[in-house]
């Protein structure tokens, strides 16, 4: 933690001040990952240690940082230790080029007739999902990805996405 935000973390008027201050900043990680680059020094400085202590959960806070500031700093991350360590999870994941599904959408629909056809009377289901890629810039990008299937597509998908929380919940 650099000098600078050591003081700065000293500088708050009182602990809620602080905790507020150490939420948002949690906050800005988990919804913005690896946003880093347009950030002040304080809430890198933050970031970095939360990454750190989200990877090594003995990671102590530094010596030189005041008792309170430094138990400010440790229940924030107990309450928050759920959110940060998804967040870098999805950073180490996309930056190593994986596409992650951060969200999806649905919806069903009832279609009674084509041009080419007068009456079809099926169900369709179209799916959106939202992910999360690294882009040519080297930074995360959403981009969504929609399709639409059947009800055999819609047992299939079942079926595919069943398989892979079985072989997810064996390891």
């Amino acid at each position: 933690m650099t000098e600078t935000a050591k003081q700065s973390l000293s500088d708050f008027q009182s602990t809620e001040e602080l905790s507020e201050y150490l939420h948002r900043s949690i906050s800005s990680l988990t919804l913005n990952p690896n946003s880093h680059n347009k950030e002040d020094d304080l809430k890198k400085s933050i970031h970095n240690f939360y990454r750190h202590k989200a990877i090594d959960h003995t990671f102590p806070v530094p010596e030189d940082v005041p008792d309170q500031v430094a138990k400010n700093l440790e229940i924030v991350y107990d309450l928050r230790r759920k959110d940060i360590i998804n967040s870098v999870i999805k950073e180490k994941l996309v930056g190593s080029g994986h596409t992650l599904v951060e969200n999806y959408d649905w919806k069903l629909k009832w279609v009674v007739g084509s041009s080419s056809l007068t009456s079809i009377r099926e169900p369709i289901c179209q799916i959106e999902l939202i992910c999360l890629t690294l882009g040519a810039d080297l930074k995360p990008c959403r981009n969504s990805v929609s399709f639409e299937c059947d009800l055999e597509g819609i047992e299939k998908l079942i079926n595919v996405l069943n398989s892979v929380k079985e072989k997810l919940s064996q390891s």
